[in-house]
């Protein structure tokens, strides 16, 4: 049985030095895959690169992918999981600041030209950014759709034009998707519904002339479960508000500077985690809600407590702003300190009037005793009389006011703090005990 039980533990360590000299060494790498090196080189034969941001690519045999400037590799597979082409001056672009040097540096920074089909062979690719390049207005390429393990593509200012490819919705695991400052028009593509990992998307600065798609229903964004960033600002977008109910993650919501009309539906007032509103230069009309006061837009939007900025500027909605759910609890708070100060008095007028009452019942008593009573010193009405005021006033008079004020003030900011923000509210709550505990037991320790 020994001989068995050893047998077994020296394959085992075996097997484990095996896995360790194969796979553990981070020093060791396989080299760059020739396919996957063919394919860069041919994306880089296609493009005018002035600023030789791609020299280091013809360096080396393909052992070499990895030294490249902006590729990243598996070093155990030797696959290409990253290109990173960004521009490196790609802020100057939108900076007005800049000065005419700067955008001339952009221009010779950028990559033109066009994207070669032979990024198809990269299908282990995982990040891409092309953005601040210029590629002569060309359509997305069909060959993105063929890159099934993209989480992350961004082809900002690139340059590129036309209508958005609907095999664009075939990258299910895409996470992060940025196509703004382009030139692409006509309607946002439905099968982004099926991007059902994006968590980013930005359409912002285009020629959309399509009505935003309905975001509840059976189109667009229907599995967007998870985004959280929409930017579809400075396009040409029209129609009625889209309906919002269904992006429960949503935190980031720009739709300035379009066409849309409609007044804004109550369903915005669903989206709980939506900290950054932008609705400003639109068309947006209708009358004021008679339920909901002088603010134009619905009651529902009170709910949004994590909400900081709110632009609905350069619309033609009318009325005047009220607050959006801090009004209730401003009130209870004023109310709450009222009600507390009224407490504090009534307790004292009832401490005062028992008091008295309790004396005067003490003389009535007194004046029919014997003289001899008066003798023994715990008789004295003097000492009664002072204890038993001050036992009335423990009962009704400072001490209740102070634990009812105390209760009170617990319940009143338990209220608020759940209503402005229940999660937090409720993690502290759990930590008190544990605070408590801490506290006894490192008191039982000093001791």
């Amino acid at each position: 049985m020994n001989n068995v039980v050893a047998f077994v533990f020296f394959e085992l360590l075996l097997v484990i030095a095996t896995f360790k000299s194969s796979f553990g060494s981070g020093s060791t790498y396989v080299g760059c895959v020739e396919s996957e090196r063919e394919a860069l080189l041919r994306f880089k034969k296609d493009v005018n690169d002035t600023s030789n941001r791609l020299a280091s690519w013809d360096i080396g045999g393909g052992e070499d992918c990895y030294k490249w400037v902006g590729v990243v590799c598996n070093n155990m597979t030797g696959h290409v999981l990253e290109l990173h082409l960004r521009n490196p001056l790609v802020e100057i672009k939108t900076d007005e600041a800049s000065s005419m040097a700067d955008k001339e540096a952009y221009e010779r920074s950028m990559l033109v030209g066009k994207i070669n089909l032979s990024l198809v062979d990269l299908k282990h690719l995982m990040y891409l950014d092309l953005s601040g390049n210029d590629f002569e207005r060309i359509p997305i390429p069909n060959l993105f759709s063929s890159l099934r393990n993209l989480r992350y593509l961004n082809l900002s200012q690139g340059g590129l034009a036309g209508i958005i490819s609907n095999q664009l919705g075939s990258l299910s695991n895409l996470q992060y998707l940025d196509l703004g400052l382009n030139g692409f028009e006509g309607p946002i593509p439905e099968e982004i519904q099926n991007l059902t990992s994006l968590r980013h998307l930005d359409l912002a600065k285009n020629i959309f002339n399509s009505s935003v798609p309905n975001w509840s229903h059976s189109s667009i964004f229907r599995g967007l479960s998870f985004l959280k960033i929409v930017d579809l600002s400075d396009n040409k977008l029209n129609g009625s508000f889209p309906s919002l109910g269904k992006l429960f993650s949503l935190t980031n919501l720009d739709l300035s500077n379009n066409e849309l009309s409609s007044p804004i539906p109550s369903s915005l007032g669903e989206l709980l985690s939506l900290t950054y509103l932008y609705l400003s230069n639109n068309s947006h009309s209708g009358p004021i809600p008679l339920s909901f006061g002088e603010l134009p837009i619905p009651p529902s939007l009170g709910g949004l407590s994590f909400l900081k900025i709110l632009d609905l500027s350069d619309n033609k909605l009318n009325g005047s702003f009220s607050s959006l759910g801090w009004s209730e609890s401003v009130l209870g708070f004023g109310l709450g300190v009222v009600f507390l100060g009224l407490l504090l008095v009534l307790m004292m007028v009832v401490w005062c009037f028992l008091a008295c009452r309790r004396r005067s019942m003490c003389f009535e008593k007194v004046v029919y005793m014997e003289i001899s009573w008066f003798d023994e010193a715990e008789h004295s009405s003097g000492a009664r009389l002072t204890t038993d005021a001050v036992a009335v006033r423990s009962l009704v008079g400072d001490a209740l006011a102070l634990l009812v004020q105390n209760i009170a003030t617990v319940v009143a900011g338990l209220v608020i703090a759940f209503k402005s923000n229940w999660d937090l509210a409720l993690l502290i709550l759990v930590l008190f005990p544990l605070m408590g505990i801490s506290g006894y037991i490192r008191w039982k320790s000093l001791k």
